[in-house]
């Protein structure tokens, strides 16, 4: 089950997509973004409701070139390449920890102890938004269970949504077979639609050897749960719910038709998905 600070990261990260092609990316300015501040220029600072979160966003036209707890620069950007837009930082167990968004699939993570120091982002979702979570295995064929899975109205189908509390997924099942092993993912969130005999799941997960979210997408057969292209899902979800489109398009990286079939070489080089 996903925080409630992991959404809001995520929906910022897909904020970062929607304002910019991510082929395309616009000239802007380069700014100084000092957390240690209450107020920045170019900078809208959003402190959460539970007192630990801090969102630091960059404003039109601006993107942070240089990340600063005061004197102590943390992280400096190439503007050519990265143009990142948000910044969060957590309190957790009285340590602070820090998230740049660098692109909707990549995210930086930091940690304080005398200095701040870069860790793993898996690492960072361990101690902050999976601390306390029970690991289990999440079986798909569950999905109407309502112990695991909250739903509501997906045009003509429904969705099911993973909502299990407190509780994280280690592995993605389908009965004893693995759908998604954990071995070399962390896996963030998953969700199935349905309509009938026609299913979709989609899984989302951190690659560990690269630090990228994955979205993936399965699809019921005869066969089991098989994986399928972003189109091809796209096409059954836009069958269920006309408002899906037939040309969604993954913010985080995920596999074309031609990357389903040459699955290695896309882990090896990392594309773009949601």
């Amino acid at each position: 089950m996903l925080s409630k600070s992991f959404v809001a990261i995520l929906s910022l990260a897909c904020l970062t997509v929607t304002e910019a092609s991510a082929k395309n990316t616009p000239k802007v300015v380069g700014t100084v973004v000092d957390i240690s501040k209450d107020a920045v220029d170019h900078v809208k600072i959003e402190p959460e409701d539970d007192g630990n979160t801090v969102i630091f966003s960059l404003k039109d036209g601006y993107a942070a070139e240089k990340v600063v707890d005061g004197s102590e620069t943390i992280k400096t950007f190439d503007l050519e390449k990265h143009a990142p837009k948000y910044i969060t930082k957590h309190i957790q167990d009285g340590k602070a920890y820090l998230v740049i968004v660098v692109e909707a699939a990549y995210h930086l993570a930091f940690k304080k102890e005398k200095e701040w120091t870069s860790i793993d982002i898996t690492a960072f979702h361990e101690s902050v938004f999976f601390k306390g979570f029970e690991s289990i295995v999440l079986d798909l064929e569950k999905f109407v269970d309502s112990s695991l899975f909250s739903v509501e109205a997906f045009g003509s189908g429904e969705k099911y949504a993973f909502e299990a509390p407190n509780k994280r997924a280690s592995k993605v099942v389908s009965a004893d077979k693995d759908v998604v092993s954990g071995d070399d993912k962390l896996i963030l969130d998953a969700c199935v639609y349905a309509k009938g005999d026609s299913m979709i799941a989609t899984v989302w997960y951190i690659y560990k050897p690269d630090g990228r979210i994955k979205e993936v997408f399965f699809q019921k057969t005869e066969d089991g749960w098989t994986r399928v292209d972003v189109t091809t899902a796209a096409k059954v979800l836009n069958g269920m719910n006309p408002d899906f489109s037939t040309d969604y398009k993954t913010v985080y990286d995920g596999f074309s038709v031609s990357h389903v079939f040459f699955v290695a070489f896309a882990i090896a080089f990392s594309t773009l998905f949601f």
